[in-house]
Formats: structure tokens, C-alpha cells, sequence
């Protein structure tokens, strides 16, 4: 059994992002072989990144409990799924902290990104590819781009299900067949 880790994006308490989880969650589901695990960025408790070296050196066990448990989850998945929002044009601060907290789990795993914002997270997607292409992830070409109130209102409620289901269930076809 394949293992996806879903990792949310925002702290918010009523963020958008928590009714596309069920979404990406059974698009995960339907194929054979896989399994979500979804994590809540805000239950990771990471502090920002704050060691004395960095993830990247040979080695590296972070002293913080929380975020050698994170490391551990990230090693554990065969791929990652970031559901990214988008914030002043680029991924939050609180998912690039979860990602800039680990290093060599992401070597060459998969990583397929699902954005949601004014514009349909493009910008924060860049900006992940830059990160996650130095941490040496493998980001796949097809991500889903889900704008708000074309696909989803601010406050989170599904405005097109049919158009939306079709984007995620593209990216995450697209993830099986590399983990294929």
C-alpha cells in the first residue's frame, strides 16, 4: 500500500483549504495501492526553523521532538501532496517552515501540489517548485489550480464540485502513475 501524505497549508481555523481534503482525500482513495494520510499543518507545532545546522548536512536530527516527527512522516510517505494556499503570491510561511525543517526525506519523493486562491495559486506553485526543486523533491508537472469564486468562495464552500473533482483528480492520476 502506497502512502500519500496530505499536507494542509493554512493555520486558519476556518481555512477554505479543509473542504477540498475530503475531495483529495478520495481522488488518493479510488485508486488501488493507495492510502491518504492527511496532516494538519497546524498540528505539527513546528517552531520556524532554528538550528544551529542545517537539514541539508549528512546526519541532520532535529532536536525539536515535533519536527523529527514531521522528518519522519515525510520518510515515511512514497509521495506528498501539498495543499497550497495562496498567500500574497506565494506558499504560507507556516507550510515553507515544514518543509524547510526536513532534507533528505524529500530526496527525489514525489510531490504533486493542489493550490486554492484569487488566482488559482500559480504564483504560490512557483514559488514551492523553487523550494522543494533545492530540498531535491520530485515535483510533477500537473498541479491543480482552484480559484476562488469560480471553484471555491473564500469562506470555503464549493462553488463548481464537478469542475473542481475533475482538476484534483487529474494531479492525483497523474501522482499514481508515478508511483505506478
Amino acid at each position: 500500500m502506497k502512502t500519500i501524505l496530505v499536507l494542509s497549508g493554512s493555520s486558519k481555523p476556518n481555512s477554505a483549504g479543509e473542504n477540498l481534503l475530503p475531495i483529495i482525500k478520495q481522488q488518493i482513495e479510488s485508486h488501488d495501492g493507495m492510502t491518504a494520510n492527511l496532516v494538519d499543518v497546524r498540528t505539527l507545532n513546528l517552531p520556524f526553523f532554528n538550528e544551529s545546522t542545517s537539514p541539508s548536512n549528512e546526519g541532520f536530527v532535529p532536536s525539536d521532538q515535533n519536527a523529527k516527527a514531521w522528518n519522519d512522516q515525510v520518510a515515511a510517505a512514497d509521495a506528498v501532496v501539498l495543499l497550497t494556499p495562496e498567500y500574497n503570491g506565494s506558499l504560507s510561511a507556516i507550510q515553507k517552515n515544514a518543509i524547510d525543517w526536513v532534507y533528505a526525506p524529500w530526496f527525489e519523493k514525489p510531490v504533486s501540489l493542489i493550490g486554492y486562491g484569487w488566482g488559482g495559486a500559480k504564483r504560490a506553485h512557483d514559488n514551492a517548485r523553487i523550494v522543494l526543486s533545492n530540498v531535491k523533491a520530485n515535483v510533477l508537472p500537473e498541479s491543480a489550480h482552484i480559484s476562488f469564486m469560480k471553484h471555491l468562495s473564500p469562506a470555503g464552500e464549493l462553488t463548481d464540485v464537478d469542475s473542481l473533482t475533475k482538476i484534483i483528480k487529474t494531479t492525483i492520476d497523474e501522482l499514481a502513475k508515478v508511483l505506478a
